[in-house]
């Protein structure tokens, strides 16, 4: 049901603003409108929030191992807004340690690749300091292929000479050169001939292995450092609630600065929307604030769209979920999910259709919910395998299925061994439902006071649709039915179809032309034997897993396997079962069934309300 909204405008005092923006947010019952002149700024509160994302990100892998039954986490109303000061502390703390690692880390990094500079020369015994040019003396340093090192090596045995080199793989060498300066044009041309690689090493008073021997030795103590710190994370991962507790208070503070208003010197005015039913608490909350204040309801303007509210009943909540990722329903139209609720019930219990499964959807769903505590779109998505799950158990009897075995006689059809029966089931069940549609347009209609167009636009067709029906309902008199409905629709649609138009040729042209809308109702009826499809595949993909289990189960091995094969054939069903009756039951409600009556295009109704991402109740 889709729950009338007023229109308030609200004066107070500027001195009363603060206190009366909490009330307000604490009931959750007003949406402000958004003010144009409201200057807002959030950065102070986006780098909270940022900083406490990160800090919860730091501590995330130090965290004690998750237990299955999640704790709540109810929090007294007069402690949230109590925004204590450790708090931010703590979170600083967690960066600033986290910022401390990071830079040790870099330093790690820098010393292990200032290591890789001297690694080939950790073998020599010279101090580095002593690789530098002279008056009379050249040196180099480099490396050389091992296969050519002897080569070059006899190329400079007439030449005053002085060289030491190390294996530093199975493939290089590096060489320390020393020759005079007479010879150096000479040496130079055969390092040249042989690929020698100049390196450049820095000038210390040094031996390369003295110098790897303190980086290790100051990596070491980093490292240590390091441990010391992260192991400080598991005791500051015991205080994540007071952490997530700040991040829920900040982002409610946000959106308290997010509150939109108009003020004067003295007085503050805001404008909102409110449900009906809730303008007498909005009264009471204000006057416990302050008894200075004004107050007017008002509807709707023509040309203004109220926001959408939803209220139903614990069956038919946890769909909305559906009808929310096609549009959200605008006012005037009307709640499309108790009636598209149930049949997505029945829509998805055909398509799954084995009692096992649906057994284990019930099951499952209920108990992750009573142990796990989701909250919002997850929250509802569960319920709606929940409630499937059931649908599925009574199609489950009705195929005579269980977890594939066909452990009784079926009441209905058997998938494997009737489909064109249960082709027949899917069809009407599709004409039953697009009829559905027809009748909730016309509901609607009639709400508007368009009682002629309800029945020469939907009523038409109902009749049409439902004497197709009766051609193949085997009872006495039922070719009567479907003369008298299929005609009563087929003269209405002649006659009504055009009776916009303002000549006669039009409105006949539009009345002949309005009965080919019956190609576009076969279409869509057609459209349901994908519940054919899937109903069929769901019970192929079983049988044949039962029957893989049973052929191996010959030995104690076999045993093991067969189960194996058992558990693992229906895990992967079930999985893409779900997903599969999710995605076209989905889209046969968008497409079949909201086409013919629902259009969306409203916006949803937003409060101003605490922000709790973490904190799952807030009390008294």
């Amino acid at each position: 049901m889709i729950v009338e909204m007023k229109k308030f405008h609200l004066v107070v005092l500027e001195e009363d603003k603060d206190n009366l923006l909490r009330a307000l947010q604490k009931n959750g019952n007003i949406m402000l409108i958004n003010q144009d002149d409201t200057d807002i700024n959030n950065k102070k509160f986006d780098d909270a929030i940022a900083r406490v994302k990160e800090s919860l990100k730091i501590l995330q892998p130090y965290q004690e191992k998750k237990k299955f039954i999640t704790e709540v986490s109810e929090v007294k109303y007069d402690d949230f807004i109590n925004v204590e000061k450790k708090s931010e502390e703590l979170v600083d703390k967690i960066r600033k340690i986290n910022f401390d690692i990071e830079n040790m880390e870099n330093k790690i990094s820098a010393l292990k690749e200032n290591n890789n500079e001297y690694l080939f020369w950790k073998d020599f015994s010279f101090k580095l300091s002593d690789l530098e040019n002279t008056k009379y003396t050249f040196v180099h340093t480099g490396i050389m292929r091992n296969d050519k090192i002897n080569l070059f090596i006899e190329s400079i045995k007439d030449l005053s000479v002085v060289y030491e080199f190390k294996k530093i793989s199975s493939t290089l060498v590096s060489l320390v050169l020393y020759t005079y300066l007479d010879d150096e044009v000479l040496v130079d041309e055969q390092l040249k001939i042989y690929d020698f690689q100049d390196v450049s090493l820095p000038k210390d008073d040094k031996t390369a292995k003295e110098i790897i021997d303190i980086n290790n030795s100051k990596i070491e103590e980093l490292t240590f450092k390091i441990d010391e710190l992260k192991n400080s994370f598991f005791e500051l991962a015991k205080q994540k609630k007071e952490i997530e507790l700040y991040s829920d208070q900040m982002n409610s503070i946000k959106e308290l600065n997010n509150a939109s208003y108009r003020e004067t010197l003295d007085a503050i005015y805001f404008e909102g929307w409110v449900p009906k039913k809730k303008c007498n608490i909005l009264e009471k909350t204000i006057s416990n604030v302050t008894p200075f204040y004004d107050i007017n309801f008002e509807d709707p303007g023509e040309d203004e769209i109220s926001p959408t509210k939803l209220e139903n009943n614990i069956l038919v909540k946890p769909f909305e979920t559906v009808t929310e990722m096609f549009a959200t329903p605008s006012q005037g139209e009307i709640d499309p999910n108790p009636v598209m609720s149930f049949w997505y019930w029945i829509i998805f219990g055909m398509m799954m259709g084995d009692v096992g499964y649906g057994i284990i959807m019930t099951l499952f769903s209920t108990l992750f919910i009573r142990f796990k505590k989701p909250r919002g779109g997850t929250k509802k998505m569960l319920k709606v395998f929940a409630y499937t799950g059931i649908s599925t158990i009574i199609w489950g009897v009705m195929f005579g299925s269980l977890f594939g075995f066909e452990l009784w006689k079926p009441v209905l059809v058997a998938p494997i061994e009737e489909p064109l029966i249960l082709l027949i089931v899917s069809i009407i069940v599709g004409a039953l439902h697009i009829i559905t549609g027809l009748l909730a347009k016309a509901y609607s209609l009639i709400k508007k006071r368009k009682i002629w167009d309800a029945i020469f636009d939907q009523f038409s067709w109902v009749a049409i649709l439902l004497g197709i029906g009766f051609i193949f309902i085997p009872i006495p008199g039922s070719i009567y039915i479907t003369y008298g409905l299929i005609g009563f629709g087929v003269l209405t649609i002649i006659f009504t179809a055009g009776r916009a138009k303002k000549n006669i040729f039009g409105k006949a042209a539009s009345g002949l032309l309005g009965l080919y809308g019956i190609t576009s109702y076969m279409s869509d009826i057609l459209s349901y034997s994908r519940i054919l499809a899937l109903s069929l595949s769901t019970a192929v993909i079983a049988y044949v897993m039962n029957l893989l289990a049973g052929m191996v189960m010959g030995s104690i091995i076999g045993v093991f396997f067969g189960i194996l094969i058992y558990l693992v054939g229906h895990t992967f069903n079930i999985a893409m079962g779900l997903l599969s009756a999710y995605v076209h039951d989905g889209r046969l409600q968008y497409v079949e069934f909201f086409g013919k009556f629902y259009e969306g295009g409203g916006y949803p109704f937003t409060p101003l309300s605490l922000k709790l991402e973490y904190t799952y109740k807030i009390i008294e």
